[in-house]
């Protein structure tokens, strides 16, 4: 998927004097914000490649990969410049991309490395097979036919050039429809590997070994909890741990965009591009964003952290608890309760595996 969508890009970029103008010959151009979307829409499955180890080795490619296609551009005979406007949305784009990831990262909890595990061999199960990969290319198809009509009915009121706003509408409808139909396909592998109590680190179905404790197939450890569905924290502990992090993170991108606002950065360095103060302000926003949705999730993770000693639901102390491992319930509100060892027992990869293998959210 990602080198099908970098040789797209790389042909789009370097086509001949290619020219997206605002419709009519008036108004901002467009090109600022497809610059945007096709970084990000590039970086995301080169993160899920597995090709790099950290979040920072993948920016750095990319800034590498922007000034690649701007210098070539500049370089060739095809009548395209390199520009700083152009190469700043690029990495902006990136910067975008490497936030959401970061975001959507795997918490250290027990809890978060359990359902990463099964996310991962659900995963692994659904691409195995030629004929998931045809839906899921139906399945963006079927976006970039819904999307694009949308897209250009839009561009007389926002004044864009029909084509790139079908452009837009493609990348948008094809990246939105593809992730949608890969998430559900991953939740119902799951739920079908969970009832078939599958290995999870070979996919296998097949009974445990002569031990009661090894995967028959691969040999990989078993537990009697592997397949355990942690309990969700009730609503009004998912409003106490998500209230701060929101507010923290609203305030500081209106702080930053005010700040450029009032200093002028963009008009002065950028004063034939108006574009590039919405691409800016817009990048900030995605950053600020994923800085709060990491807090909510990492508070959210202190809470599964202390679930075989507090429930998650109503707070009710577990401790003392009895009875037999992975049956448990809260005595008051009725919870599934990974006391007796529903987290502890699974090990099945590494969370910087996880991180790299899972789009985990």
């Amino acid at each position: 998927m990602f080198v099908l969508a970098a040789g797209l890009y790389l042909t789009g970029s370097h086509w001949p004097r290619l020219e997206m103008d605002a419709l009519g010959g008036g108004g901002p151009s467009p090109d600022k914000i497809l610059h945007v979307l096709a970084f990000l829409l590039l970086t995301l499955p080169a993160w899920w490649t597995g090709w790099f180890r950290s979040l920072g080795t993948l920016w750095f490619a990319g800034l590498g990969f922007a000034i690649f296609d701007e210098v070539t551009q500049w370089l060739l005979p095809i009548g395209r410049d390199l520009t700083v406007a152009d190469l700043l949305c690029d990495v902006c784009g990136v910067t975008a991309a490497v936030a959401i990831l970061a975001a959507a990262a795997p918490m250290e909890d027990p809890r978060s490395r359990l359902v990463a595990a099964q996310r991962r061999i659900a995963e692994a199960t659904l691409l195995a097979k030629a004929s998931n990969w045809m839906v899921l290319a139906a399945t963006a198809a079927l976006g970039v036919v819904v999307v694009v009509p949308i897209a250009v009915m839009a561009s007389g009121p926002l004044r864009i050039e029909p084509r790139a706003m079908g452009v837009a509408g493609a990348a948008v409808g094809a990246a939105v429809a593809g992730l949608a139909g890969l998430e559900f396909g991953v939740r119902a592998t799951r739920r079908r590997l969970r009832d078939d109590a599958a290995c999870l680190r070979c996919g296998t179905c097949r009974t445990a070994g002569s031990d009661g404790h090894a995967c028959a197939a691969c040999g990989g450890p078993r537990g009697p909890h592997d397949w355990f569905v942690p309990p969700r924290p009730s609503f009004a502990r998912w409003v106490d741990a998500a209230w701060w992090p929101s507010i923290r993170a609203g305030l500081v991108a209106i702080a930053v965009v005010a700040v450029l606002g009032l200093l002028g950065v963009e008009a002065r360095w950028f004063p034939n591009e108006p574009t590039v103060a919405r691409v800016v302000d817009l990048t900030v926003l995605v950053v600020a964003s994923a800085w709060g949705v990491h807090g909510v999730r990492r508070r959210l993770a202190e809470v599964a952290a202390a679930a075989d000693r507090r429930c998650v639901r109503c707070d009710h102390d577990l401790r003392g608890l009895t009875g037999t491992a992975g049956d448990l319930r809260c005595p008051e509100c009725g919870c599934p309760c990974p006391v007796g060892g529903a987290f502890a027992s699974n090990d099945a990869g590494s969370t910087t595996a996880a991180d790299r293998e899972t789009m985990s959210g």
